[in-house]
């Protein structure tokens, strides 16, 4: 059976709001590029995961290249989305994917992307430094790609009740995007910001 849009959005639990706000964003595009970090690992995880390659490659003229270092995630998400020929898993670091996708793409990206979904490396929500500076780098390495109104959403976030800071693996782009003064859009288990 395959599920609508709507349908895949109402299963992803915290992540359904951000995702509506998401896709609602990507359909308005005529031809959307999401350049994700964190590929769909398991079939029918929508909670666990989210499974957003399933959603970006459902959206229509979506072009969607989705980065992950596990190679059984990478077969699994291929395998999810083998009907999808827009859409590209790569066996590859997000950081070093990013670039390498920047720099052999950049002709094809001059338009820069519409989403930037940063969700790569599991977090520790009790010690998430690494995660959010591995994110934090994945951003980095992105920003070339990025064009006024494009938007940029990280997974795995909480803010804390005793100050508001976030914990997760948005915490430095969080930071980062405060002080250059971007658009917080929505804030809650993702974070997203028009760049």
């Amino acid at each position: 059976m395959t599920l609508t849009l709507d349908e895949m959005i109402e299963q992803t639990g915290v992540r359904q709001t951000g995702f509506r706000l998401l896709v609602d964003d990507l359909l308005r595009r005529q031809w959307p590029t999401v350049v994700e970090t964190g590929c769909a690992r398991q079939p029918g995880n929508w909670q666990g995961d989210g499974l957003s390659t399933l959603l970006w490659s459902a959206v229509p003229n979506a072009v969607v290249h989705t980065f992950d270092i596990d190679r059984e995630a990478v077969d699994n998400c291929r395998e999810m989305v083998k009907d999808c020929p827009r859409t590209s898993v790569w066996l590859r670091d997000g950081i070093t994917g990013l670039v390498w996708l920047e720099d052999l793409h950049a002709s094809r990206l001059a338009a820069g992307i519409s989403l930037l979904y940063l969700d790569s490396m599991d977090v520790d929500m009790a010690n998430p430094h690494e995660a959010a500076r591995h994110t934090l780098f994945e951003f980095i390495a992105a920003r070339g790609l990025l064009r006024p109104g494009s938007l940029v959403a990280v997974d795995d976030n909480l803010r804390r009740e005793d100050d508001g800071r976030v914990v997760g693996k948005g915490r430095y782009v969080a930071d980062f995007m405060s002080r250059a003064g971007k658009t917080l859009i929505h804030d809650g288990y993702q974070m997203v910001w028009r760049w």
